[in-house]
């Protein structure tokens, strides 16, 4: 052995965990053979690989013939000593009622929060997880839109074996139902192939899957569905009228679960959409009307197709161009169906989406809330261990291991634990609906309490457990027997550092929680007052349908002087669509440009006269629609059209829509107006002068008494129409459904923010008390030399005070950074200000003192003499 190996020692922690896991007798010979064992490495290999060796040595010696076992190497009766340990902990927590109480909600509040957040998070991340196959499910969407062309389903099942089937949805606008005496308006009804039961394995409860779609006008309801309209009778063969249209049930499917962006209550037979649709746009290639699904064989074979797309792309659309100019316009895309819910926002989605941004920020904050509510407990527990150094001390001396001290505190921490975790689970039971309520869901408790969901729940319980017991178990089970018997009350230097530490950390996410929350409250309030170039308060929108919109139609300017005149309303204007809504997106080019010259398609509404009076829609120039001319094919654009479409002088100038083969002069220009989200930037738009196309009504109501004009206009109405079904929505809240989702994070932040903040309180709370108590002679102390009370307060106070401004201040940055990214989503948003730190600083002060103060104040007003005798 060469001299310098001398020098080379092997590493400690093998040896120290084979201290700990083998009987003793057998170490000493063990040593010495793994010592020599190293030593003759050394002269064979590196000091690296010798190292590696040695520790390798050390795991192939845990046999179980080496090993403690179970029965540990005393013979110890076990039985008595865990229950010994449980009367102790048992006691110990009535002994300290008060500390003990902290810790228990603390950790039920925390638990409780984490539990609420799995339970959402996991319903967020299990959306379409109920269709069978929905792994090998594709949606095909277009350049940036949800749907995609009605012949597209058969191009794909043509040209690609790997597809099994495609199915497809064409969205049928809400219509009013009729069964007897009985009527309801009915959304999200679609006309559907037949293959879409097989696709998506909706469950058919009745009806033959063979027969269901052989017919037009063939409809197959939901169960809920079926209840509303047909009771305890039997569904199949009845006739659902709508105006004079007849559809026949002749199936009902299951409900589809809450978990998936398919929102469907009917399917009508796709032979009604090539029934009921000119055959030039239902073979159109340009039309994207229908939602299209593919099934492939495997997932893997999803990977070939996207690989022969262009092989596709330039034959479906060889006659639009050139191959480049195809495939630099064309972009099919397969999206998988699980992709839809938390990472689709295309045009003309199925219904709204989450973002999974979301996911992101509510994980985060159930991770923080984890953290905060441990962080508590390991605080207020530490510090209470002070108190039983004794009883570590004389355990000490008399025998025990530091290992089976380890296990009687984590041991304690579990069953603190699990007081806290049923009673969390009880509290998560009572404040469920209360949850569903604010974050839109519709979880119910059997639901939460699934095996997955049970196995959340007991992992969330076991890590708490682990965060919560493992550092104070270490802390305890470290002191030293002789300091321990001295009855040492202050802890090591490291381990207040620690409690101050995590007592920063606690306030940096308290204070990050409340900043956040603000600048999303800030965010939803621009939403609500920002000015969207249009009048949308006192705007009621009226759903027209059947005889009142033909009537509305034929004679509208009669129907609404009537209106107006008999009640309390300033104008009546309809339209195609109301602002928010997806509008139809088509080609209208000016008059003169050149064939080759594409210009972008813009969105197009269908107006009459009273439109822009209406809602108060500025004219910049030219006029507006009139029946005194023939604008039987007349347009007004916005500025963004102009500009888009290139026209210097519009008014007077002529468009073509080539979507609707439509030719006619621009009679004005309107100032640009938010018809859409704040989500998106300004768009082209073009009103196109067409009261036959009206599907609401808009009512200006006028002075107060809003219910009475209500009333009397649906009296008035149904004048007009006998027993006609009047549905109504203020337009003020329907343009709030565009930014539900922020509502929601916005209301949930809400939420989680204030239990973050008790949470924290209620571990500041407990040290405050500690901090109190240890410095009892020291207050006394000085009291009796003249300090006054709020010396004595400030005294108390001052480091927990320090520590929260720390929390501050490294709050501050953080969140505004990742305010900063949330902003960036909107086009439209605010600037995160200073007043918002200012504020949420100011706030966690002002709670903080509000805590410490308590016992600051408390001891301060204790008698000094009482204090020292005490002491």
């Amino acid at each position: 052995m060469s001299g310098t190996n001398n020098y080379i020692i092997p590493p400690k922690w093998p040896l120290k965990f084979l201290r700990f896991l083998l009987k003793e007798e057998y170490l000493e010979e063990i040593e010495g053979d793994m010592e020599e064992r190293f030593r003759d490495n050394l002269e064979l290999f590196s000091a690296n690989k010798a190292r590696r060796l040695y520790a390798w040595d050390t795991l192939k010696l845990l046999r179980p013939t080496l090993m403690r076992g179970l029965r540990g190497y005393y013979r110890v009766n076990h039985t008595a000593m865990l229950k010994s340990y449980f009367t102790v902990a048992w006691r110990n927590l009535l002994k300290q009622k008060a500390y003990s109480t902290l810790n228990i909600m603390g950790l039920c509040l925390g638990i409780a929060c984490v539990l609420l957040i799995a339970i959402h998070l996991n319903d967020e991340l299990s959306y379409e997880s109920s269709f069978p196959k929905h792994e090998c499910i594709y949606r095909v969407s277009f350049e940036g839109w949800a749907k995609s062309a009605p012949p597209m389903a058969e191009i794909l099942a043509e040209f690609y074996p790997e597809i099994q089937q495609t199915a497809r949805f064409y969205y049928m606008y809400p219509r009013i139902l009729r069964y007897k005496e009985f009527q309801s308006e009915e959304d999200h009804g679609y006309m559907a192939d037949s293959t879409a039961f097989s696709v998506f394995d909706f469950k058919l409860v009745q009806g033959d899957p063979q027969q269901i779609f052989r017919t037009p006008h063939s409809m197959v309801v939901t169960e809920s569905m079926a209840r509303k309209y047909f009771g305890d009778e039997n569904p199949l063969g009845k006739v659902l009228m709508n105006n004079s249209t007849e559809f026949q049930v002749t199936g009902v499917v299951e409900d589809l679960p809450s978990n998936t962006h398919l929102r469907i209550n009917f399917l009508v037979s796709m032979a009604t959409f090539y029934k009921d649709i000119p055959e030039n746009m239902t073979d159109s290639r340009g039309w994207m009307a229908t939602y299209t699904y593919a099934l492939f064989n495997e997932q893997k074979d999803v990977k070939k197709a996207r690989e022969r797309l262009p092989e596709l792309l330039l034959d479906y659309y060889k006659e639009w161009g050139t191959p480049e100019e195809i495939l630099a316009k064309m972009n099919w895309t397969f999206m998988p169906l699980d992709d839809i819910h938390l990472h689709s926002s295309l045009i003309q989605e199925m219904g709204p989406n989450s973002d999974i941004i979301y996911i992101y920020v509510f994980a985060a904050i159930g991770l923080f809330i984890l953290l905060i509510a441990s962080i508590n407990f390991i605080n207020i527990f530490t510090t209470q261990s002070l108190k039983r150094m004794k009883e570590v001390g004389i355990r000490r001396a008399i025998g025990a291991k530091k290992n089976q001290l380890l296990g009687q505190f984590l041991g304690e921490a579990f069953m603190v634990t699990l007081m806290a975790s049923t009673l969390a689970i009880l509290l998560f039971t009572l404040v469920l609906p209360f949850y569903n309520q604010l974050a839109g869901k519709q979880i119910v408790a059997s639901q939460a309490f699934s095996v997955d969901n049970l196995l959340i729940i007991v992992g969330i319980i076991l890590t708490v457990g682990l965060l919560s017991g493992l550092y104070p178990a270490f802390f305890v089970s470290g002191f030293s027997p002789l300091k321990a018997l001295a009855g040492a009350k202050k802890p090591r230097s490291s381990a207040g550092i620690m409690r101050k530490g995590l007592l920063v950390f606690q306030f940096v996410v308290a204070v990050f929680m409340v900043v956040s929350t603000l600048v999303v409250y800030q965010q939803m309030q621009y939403f609500h007052d920002k000015k969207l170039g249009f009048d949308k308060d006192q705007v009621v929108a009226v759903n027209l349908f059947g005889d009142l919109k033909q009537k509305f139609a034929e004679n509208g300017a009669a129907l609404k002087a009537e209106l107006i005149q008999s009640l309390n309303i300033s104008h009546i204007g309809t339209a195609s669509n109301l602002p928010g809504d997806g509008l139809s997106v088509e080609s209208v080019v000016p008059d003169g440009v050149p064939e080759d010259n594409e210009l972008p398609t813009v969105k197009v509404l269908r107006v009459d006269e009273n439109y822009l009076s209406t809602l108060q829609i500025e004219l910049k120039e030219g006029r507006n629609f009139s029946r005194q001319f023939n604008d039987s094919a007349a347009f007004i654009i916005n500025e963004t059209a102009a500009k888009l479409l290139n026209i210097d002088d519009p008014v007077g100038s002529y468009v073509t829509n080539q979507t609707r083969n439509l030719h006619g002069p621009i009679v004005g220009v309107i100032k640009d107006y938010h018809f859409s989200s704040l989500h998106n930037p300004m768009e082209p738009l073009v009103l196109e002068y067409n009261p036959n196309w009206n599907n609401f009504l808009l009512v200006k109501l006028q002075g107060g008494k809003i219910p009475e004009t209500i009333s009397g206009l649906e009296a008035n109405i149904q004048k007009i129409v006998p027993n006609y079904l009047f549905n109504y929505q203020f337009l003020d809240d329907r343009i709030n459904l565009l930014y539900q989702d922020e509502a929601k994070m916005s209301t949930l932040f809400k939420f989680f923010a204030l239990f973050a903040i008790m949470i924290a309180c209620l571990g500041l709370f407990g040290l405050s008390a500690h901090a109190s108590e240890i410095r009892t002679k020291e207050v006394a102390i000085r009291k009796a030399i003249g300090a006054t009370i709020t010396q004595v307060v400030q005294l108390l106070s001052r480091e927990f005070i320090v520590l929260v401004m720390i929390g501050n201040l490294v709050a501050w940055p953080l969140a505004w950074w990742a305010m900063n990214q949330w902003l960036d989503n909107f086009t439209y948003h605010v600037a995160i200000h200073w007043g918002v730190f200012a504020v949420a600083s100011g706030l966690s002060l002002l709670v903080a003192l509000l805590t410490v103060s308590y016992h600051a104040i408390k001891t301060a007003l204790a008698n000094p003499v009482d204090s020292l005798r005490n002491e």
